[in-house]
């Protein structure tokens, strides 16, 4: 066998030991992270200070129901996004690193790898997400009789109107473009900085989970203190999509759905200046928020990185 087909296979095999981490890695996050994420979509619904808070101020033991409700779309749309992401993300990386684009800066360089990436799952997973964000604030009396899934309810409803399902999408990517591209230039500048302390020690698998698990959360954690406010825009409309909640009371008698301008404004208009901070329920939740973001994406890096590297060492032993 020829060096270049050694090559290729190794290429192959390494595309597929990716596609197996970003896998793993998905079903690892999600099944940790969305309690939280539930949560946090109920915390910054139109309904938080109806039904999930009460009048002297506690939570409403709503708030902690149905914690998984709309688990299954995120995890059956996340595992292909997943490997779609990072698929392109390594790809893309591979370009830079083998002197294509040379002359870009490499923090620039991972930014553009991220911003790729994220374009291409960011269309595979927003059905999804408007699915499991509909489902997760569903409650027991908006079930007809004898229906028990929260998820399937929510199917009925956008089964009149599929197109729905892509509402929020330019918020999605408002959201998540930049802050991936902020997360992943930090998040490899600070591996890098790490690694290059001892190179012996840098090859270890435990050393490489630490350093990526220091990395993710301080990008991701700095990345997420910047988009709370659209992140709240994109899930108003995202619940106003599935028809139970207005984005705003002052947008009930609108014949068309309000952009994410007009949400904001009527966000703006109605909880007064300081929504950004209320609406996520005060410091508290949105700290909450902040370790959300961090644990997804401290998880997931950690999740990917650490397969990635067992599957390797399985591979060229």
């Amino acid at each position: 066998m020829s060096s270049r087909q050694v090559h290729r296979v190794y290429t192959i095999q390494k595309k597929a030991n990716q596609q197996q981490a970003a896998a793993v890695a998905t079903v690892a996050v999600d099944v940790m992270v969305h309690p939280m994420d539930t949560i946090i979509t109920r915390v910054q619904s139109p309904a938080y200070k109806t039904q999930y808070r009460q009048r002297n101020g506690l939570f409403h033991r709503n708030l902690f129901l149905g914690l998984y409700q709309g688990f299954g779309p995120t995890l059956l749309a996340g595992i292909p996004a997943s490997a779609a992401f990072f698929s392109v993300y390594e790809a893309s990386k591979a370009l830079f690193d083998r002197g294509h684009l040379g002359s870009i800066p490499l923090p620039l360089a991972h930014a553009v790898s991220g911003a790729a990436a994220d374009l291409t799952a960011c269309a595979i997973i927003n059905p999804a997400e408007v699915l499991k964000q509909n489902a997760q604030v569903s409650t027991t009396e908006r079930l007809l009789p004898g229906q028990r899934s929260h998820v399937l309810k929510t199917l009925r409803q956008f089964a009149r109107h599929p197109t729905r399902l892509w509402t929020g999408y330019t918020m999605l990517v408002a959201s998540s473009l930049p802050g991936t591209s902020l997360t992943f230039s930090l998040y490899e500048w600070l591996k890098q900085k790490m690694a290059r302390d001892d190179e012996e020690l840098a090859r270890s698998i435990p050393h490489q989970m630490k350093v990526s698990a220091v990395s993710a959360a301080v990008a991701a954690g700095c990345a997420s203190c910047i988009f709370v406010p659209v992140d709240v825009v994109k899930t108003r409309m995202r619940l106003a999509a599935g028809g139970d909640e207005p984005a705003a009371p002052t947008c009930e008698a609108r014949a068309t759905r309000p952009g994410p301008m007009a949400v904001a404004r009527d966000v703006l208009r109605v909880e007064g200046p300081f929504c950004w901070v209320t609406v996520v329920g005060a410091p508290r939740a949105c700290i909450r928020l902040i370790l959300r973001t961090v644990g997804a994406d401290d998880q997931q890096n950690l999740t990917y990185d650490a397969v990635n590297s067992f599957i390797l060492a399985g591979t060229l032993v």
